[in-house]
Protein backbone atom coordinates (compact mmCIF):
# COMPACT_ATOMS: atom_id res chain seq x y z
CA UNK A 1 0.00 0.00 0.00
CA UNK A 2 1.59 3.00 -0.98
CA UNK A 3 1.39 5.96 1.54
CA UNK A 4 1.20 10.02 1.33
CA UNK A 5 4.33 11.96 2.57
CA UNK A 6 3.90 15.23 4.31
CA UNK A 7 6.20 17.22 3.27
CA UNK A 8 6.90 19.22 6.06
CA UNK A 9 8.26 16.24 8.20
CA UNK A 10 10.90 16.03 5.10
CA UNK A 11 14.44 16.60 6.80
CA UNK A 12 15.99 19.88 5.91
CA UNK A 13 18.46 18.15 4.06
CA UNK A 14 15.60 16.95 1.47
CA UNK A 15 13.61 20.14 1.85
CA UNK A 16 17.43 21.78 0.41
CA UNK A 17 17.58 19.24 -2.25
CA UNK A 18 14.30 20.14 -3.71
CA UNK A 19 15.02 23.78 -3.68
CA UNK A 20 17.95 23.34 -5.34
CA UNK A 21 16.16 21.31 -7.92
CA UNK A 22 13.83 23.84 -8.42
CA UNK A 23 16.91 26.23 -9.01
CA UNK A 24 18.30 23.52 -11.54
CA UNK A 25 15.33 23.28 -13.42
CA UNK A 26 15.08 27.51 -13.69
CA UNK A 27 18.65 27.08 -14.98
CA UNK A 28 18.17 24.38 -17.40
CA UNK A 29 14.70 26.33 -19.03
CA UNK A 30 12.48 23.82 -17.58
CA UNK A 31 10.89 26.51 -15.56
CA UNK A 32 10.49 29.94 -15.97
CA UNK A 33 10.91 30.46 -11.68
CA UNK A 34 8.58 29.79 -8.21
CA UNK A 35 7.85 30.29 -5.37
CA UNK A 36 8.28 28.05 -2.44
CA UNK A 37 8.14 28.00 1.77
CA UNK A 38 11.24 25.76 3.52
CA UNK A 39 7.99 23.84 4.15
CA UNK A 40 7.37 23.26 0.39
CA UNK A 41 4.10 24.98 -0.04
CA UNK A 42 3.72 26.64 -3.17
CA UNK A 43 0.89 29.26 -3.49
CA UNK A 44 -1.09 28.66 -6.47
CA UNK A 45 -3.18 32.60 -5.48
CA UNK A 46 -2.15 36.13 -4.85
CA UNK A 47 0.86 38.12 -5.82
CA UNK A 48 4.58 37.66 -4.42
CA UNK A 49 6.52 40.65 -4.11
CA UNK A 50 10.38 40.28 -3.15
CA UNK A 51 12.94 42.12 -1.52
CA UNK A 52 12.21 41.37 2.03
CA UNK A 53 15.24 42.36 4.08
CA UNK A 54 18.16 41.52 2.41
CA UNK A 55 19.44 41.31 -1.66
CA UNK A 56 18.41 38.91 -4.13
CA UNK A 57 21.45 35.66 -5.16
CA UNK A 58 22.20 35.29 -9.10
CA UNK A 59 22.81 31.57 -9.47
CA UNK A 60 24.56 31.00 -12.41
CA UNK A 61 24.85 27.63 -14.94
CA UNK A 62 28.29 27.66 -14.69
CA UNK A 63 28.68 27.14 -10.89
CA UNK A 64 29.49 23.73 -10.18
CA UNK A 65 27.40 21.87 -8.22
CA UNK A 66 29.41 22.22 -4.81
CA UNK A 67 29.58 25.93 -5.06
CA UNK A 68 25.56 25.63 -5.47
CA UNK A 69 25.45 23.78 -2.62
CA UNK A 70 26.88 25.98 -0.63
CA UNK A 71 25.63 29.33 -1.63
CA UNK A 72 22.09 28.00 -2.36
CA UNK A 73 22.25 26.13 1.27
CA UNK A 74 23.67 29.40 3.12
CA UNK A 75 20.40 31.12 1.53
CA UNK A 76 18.16 28.64 2.97
CA UNK A 77 19.57 28.44 6.31
CA UNK A 78 19.56 31.97 6.86
CA UNK A 79 17.44 33.24 9.93
CA UNK A 80 15.36 35.31 8.07
CA UNK A 81 14.02 32.53 6.39
CA UNK A 82 14.19 29.76 8.98
CA UNK A 83 12.37 32.56 11.97
CA UNK A 84 9.42 33.66 9.52
CA UNK A 85 7.12 31.32 8.32
CA UNK A 86 5.25 33.74 6.22
CA UNK A 87 8.00 34.01 3.92
CA UNK A 88 9.06 32.34 0.78
CA UNK A 89 11.98 31.37 -1.71
CA UNK A 90 11.30 33.04 -5.05
CA UNK A 91 13.07 32.48 -8.06
CA UNK A 92 12.93 33.53 -11.68
CA UNK A 93 14.88 33.16 -14.87
CA UNK A 94 16.95 36.19 -16.11
CA UNK A 95 19.04 36.59 -18.62
CA UNK A 96 20.21 32.83 -18.16
CA UNK A 97 20.79 33.14 -14.48
CA UNK A 98 18.71 32.11 -11.44
CA UNK A 99 17.93 34.68 -9.06
CA UNK A 100 16.76 34.15 -5.87
CA UNK A 101 15.13 36.50 -3.14
CA UNK A 102 13.20 36.10 -0.42
CA UNK A 103 9.26 37.34 -0.78
CA UNK A 104 6.20 38.06 0.33
CA UNK A 105 2.56 36.72 -0.30
CA UNK A 106 -0.32 39.19 -0.68
CA UNK A 107 -3.68 38.66 -1.19
CA UNK A 108 -4.72 42.32 -2.38
CA UNK A 109 -2.86 43.25 -6.01
CA UNK A 110 -3.43 47.27 -4.80
CA UNK A 111 -1.41 46.15 -1.34
CA UNK A 112 0.78 44.15 -3.22
CA UNK A 113 1.81 47.24 -5.78
CA UNK A 114 2.80 49.53 -2.50
CA UNK A 115 5.33 47.52 -1.10
CA UNK A 116 6.59 46.40 -3.98
CA UNK A 117 7.33 49.52 -4.82
CA UNK A 118 8.64 50.76 -1.34
CA UNK A 119 11.32 48.21 -1.70
CA UNK A 120 12.22 49.39 -5.07
CA UNK A 121 11.19 46.36 -6.98
CA UNK A 122 10.77 46.17 -10.71
CA UNK A 123 8.02 43.89 -10.85
CA UNK A 124 5.61 41.65 -8.69
CA UNK A 125 4.40 38.25 -9.89
CA UNK A 126 0.61 37.56 -10.06
CA UNK A 127 0.79 33.87 -9.03
CA UNK A 128 -2.89 33.27 -10.47
CA UNK A 129 -2.06 34.29 -13.99
CA UNK A 130 1.46 33.44 -14.30
CA UNK A 131 2.65 36.59 -15.15
CA UNK A 132 4.74 39.24 -14.17
CA UNK A 133 3.12 43.06 -13.11
CA UNK A 134 5.41 45.99 -13.72
CA UNK A 135 5.87 48.60 -11.43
Amino acid sequence: MNRLVNLADLPRHTKREIILGLINDTLAGRKTGFTISLDLKQPSEGFAVGGYKRGEIVVTPTWNREDKEDIVYAFLDDPLLQENKDVFVGGWLHEGNCILDVSQIFTDQAEAERVGRERGEKAIYDLGKGEDIDL
